[in-house]
Order: C-alpha cells, then structure tokens, then sequence
C-alpha cells in the first residue's frame, strides 16, 4: 500500500469512528469477560476462587442482559479455562462487540477492611501510549481494528487509525463506567471510596471498543466475601449493570455520554 492510499485510508476512517451506536432499537453487541480461569484461579480466599465467581456471575449476567432484549451477549469463556489475555480480546472482536466487559474479583495482601466495593476501571490517556505499544506487538495487523486490514499499512498510518479510534473509546468508555457506578449507587450497593479508577489493564487496551473492568469486590475482604456469595446481592449487582448500560447506551444513541471531549 502506497503512502497515498495509506493517508487516504486514513481519512476515510477518521469519516467512519468517533461515532456514538447507531440510532436504533438493533441490541446492543455485548462481550462479557470472566477473568482468569484454568490454571490462574486468581484471588483465593476462604475456599472461594476469583475464576469460579466471575464464571457464574458472568452467567448471571449475561441472562439478566438477554432477558431485557436489549443486548446479544458472548463470553471470552464458557468454562473453566485459561485464556490468553490479547485472545479475549480477539474473541470480542470477532463477536462484533461493541462494548468490552472484564469482571473480577480481587484481593489484597493487607486483608479485609483496607478495601471493600464495587470498582471500575478504565484505561487513563497517560497509559494509551503503552497500550499501543503492547497492542501492536501482541496482535496481528489483521486483528488491531474491527473491520480494518492494516497489512501492508505504513506503522504511521496505523497508529493515527488507532489514535482516532482511541479518541471515540476513551471518553465512552468512561461515560460507561460513571453510568454503571451510578447505577451501583442508585440501587445502594456498596461501591468502593473511590469506585471508578484508571489502570491499564492488558484486556482494557481495544482501541475500537469502549471497555471497563468491574471489580465485584475484595476477596480479602469478608464483608465483600459475604456478598460476593449473596443471591440476592449477585442478582442486584447484575440489574446494576444492566441498568447502567441501558442508560449509557440511550445516551450514547443521542450522541451525549462524553465522546469526541
């Protein structure tokens, strides 16, 4: 491919992103990422498995959003398994998702009551420059945006087309996250002192795909133990989620949940 046709290109597609979900009632595409898993149990703690938990709340989760008809809903796993962290990303991609979920559960050394809640992450603009980097060496050029082949695409061209996309994804993915902890809080679920933070997280770095990790809470915590294992918490913490992406999805359908700022 030619510089012209790689600048060209890179025109179009700045035409094409940093666009809010189209304006209609289509569900919404949604990947759901379960971490760990396999052989990387993550946090443990009174007998109970990070994997384990994510797995069945994924579940959960997935039900509470189908039911709604508001969503079509994929997994990055269905079972006990290890999966590569730039592969949950390639299934995403190949679900055409068009929002990215991890959920975990972690824990701390320091033990229970130095942190407790519900947290969300989002990649900060001061770890995009890593996430670039690392994106571009785990994926192939096939695999770096949906819909897009960058084979042959010189590495400037490439990067301005991640560049764009990551202009449209961050604010919404941040517009994303403020929805679901406003919705954590609307229905007085405990969330964290400081529920939404910034990380950079390998399966936060899709430059075309807005994504949040939600930490369901603190293994090392046994108030956090308490609900993570709570029918009736679990259940509310699906509706939550639920109801913070239906309001950030009529939000973003309108063109007001933060992009392009």
């Amino acid at each position: 491919m030619s510089r012209l046709q790689s600048f060209l290109l890179a025109g179009f597609f700045a035409l094409c992103v940093a666009t809010p979900l189209a304006a209609s009632d289509a569900p919404l595409r949604v990947t759901l990422d379960p971490g760990h898993g396999g052989s990387d149990p993550g946090a443990q703690a009174d007998g109970l498995n990070e994997s384990d938990l994510v797995l069945d709340f994924a579940k959960r989760l997935r039900d509470v959003l189908s039911e709604s008809g508001r969503f079509v809903v994929t997994l990055t796993r269905e079972a006990d398994e290890r999966v590569a962290l730039d592969r949950r990303i390639t299934r995403a991609r190949a679900s055409g998702a068009e929002i990215f979920i991890s959920l975990h559960a972690d824990a701390l050394a320091e033990g229970d009551g130095h942190a407790s809640g519900v947290t969300v992450y989002t990649l900060s603009r001061s770890d995009v420059a890593d996430a670039d980097r690392r994106l571009t060496e785990r994926h192939a050029r096939t695999d770096l945006l949906t819909g897009v082949d960058l084979r042959g695409t010189e590495d400037d061209v490439a990067q301005a087309l991640i560049d764009l996309s990551r202009r449209d994804t961050l604010p919404r993915g941040k517009a994303l996250a403020d929805a679901i902890v406003s919705s954590f809080r609307a229905g007085e679920l405990t969330v964290n002192s400081r529920p939404h933070r910034h990380g950079g997280f390998a399966v936060l770095h899709a430059a075309d795909i807005p994504s949040v990790l939600i930490e369901l809470g603190f293994l090392s915590s046994a108030r956090d133990r308490k609900r993570l294992t709570s029918e009736d918490w679990l259940d509310g913490a699906a509706q939550s989620i639920r109801d913070g992406l239906i309001l950030w999805a009529d939000e973003d359908r309108l063109g007001t949940a933060g992009f392009r700022k």
